[in-house]
């Protein structure tokens, strides 16, 4: 049975942290440790976690002073011990057959394939409270890195707590901690640069918040960071896709 390492970020995250919590620990696979990174809280996350690594010791907590999302998930990284790793956020919530569906699912891919979920989309008060996304997973397709460059965010989009990575596809791949935006895009991008194409699993497993506060309402950030995206990755070959999507960014 493979261990899954779970790595979840939190800054001032108590207010849904124990709904995360609790999805994670109904998983009909058993076997994962989850790795709670907070990232310099200041309200009662520490106590929150504190109350499950007591009690459950798959869970454990570490904390790193402010420095971000991606820092977090970075130094989850480095401590995970599991085959698989699943990036997963302090708000949203996983289904209890999460791991275990795509885990069989990995048993018929091969080697350079990452499966990832269809998601939902939960109301902030209330998660459980759901609509379908109005993007695209791309479904039946093998996502590789033209994909990812050409058309993420406009034909499909998908978060990182619906990936569960193969650990070898992550060898020397870390989430940019210079950037609040995008990062998720642009983590993707290292990984399909790799040689690994991403594949889909239609089944809704996780449910993301759409909370008010959510970094990626805001939409000014967001755009300046994919523009300096697509310029960081303009390789030869792909200038005429950089100058559309810039394009379709500036109209948007």
């Amino acid at each position: 049975e493979s261990l899954v390492s779970i790595i979840v970020p939190m800054y001032n995250a108590a207010l849904y942290l124990s709904e995360t919590l609790d999805s994670i620990k109904d998983q009909t696979h058993t076997k994962w440790e989850c790795l709670l990174i907070d990232d310099g809280s200041t309200d009662s996350t520490a106590e929150i976690s504190k109350s499950y690594t007591s009690t459950d010791s798959r869970f454990s907590y570490h904390q790193q002073k402010n420095a971000g999302p991606s820092a977090a998930r970075n130094n989850g990284l480095w401590m995970a011990k599991g085959s698989f790793i699943q990036f997963f956020d302090a708000d949203d919530v996983m289904a209890p057959q999460l791991l275990e569906t795509l885990l069989k699912a990995y048993q018929k891919a091969n080697d350079k394939t990452v499966l990832f979920s269809s998601m939902l989309i939960g109301d902030h008060d209330n998660i459980q409270r759901t609509k379908p996304t109005n993007r695209g997973f791309g479904e039946g397709r093998a996502l590789g890195f033209n994909e990812f460059y050409a058309k993420f965010g406009i034909d499909f989009l998908f978060i990182p707590g619906t990936v569960l990575f193969p650990a070898t596809a992550l060898k020397d791949v870390w989430w940019n901690e210079r950037s609040s935006f995008s990062e998720d895009f642009e983590f993707y991008l290292s990984v399909a640069k790799r040689g690994f194409h991403f594949r889909n699993v239609a089944q809704p497993l996780t449910i993301y918040r759409d909370s008010p506060n959510s970094l990626s309402k805001q939409t000014a950030n967001t755009a300046q960071a994919n523009y300096d995206i697509y310029l960081r990755w303009l390789i030869k070959g792909n200038q005429y896709v950089y100058a559309r999507r810039c394009a379709h960014q500036f109209h948007r």
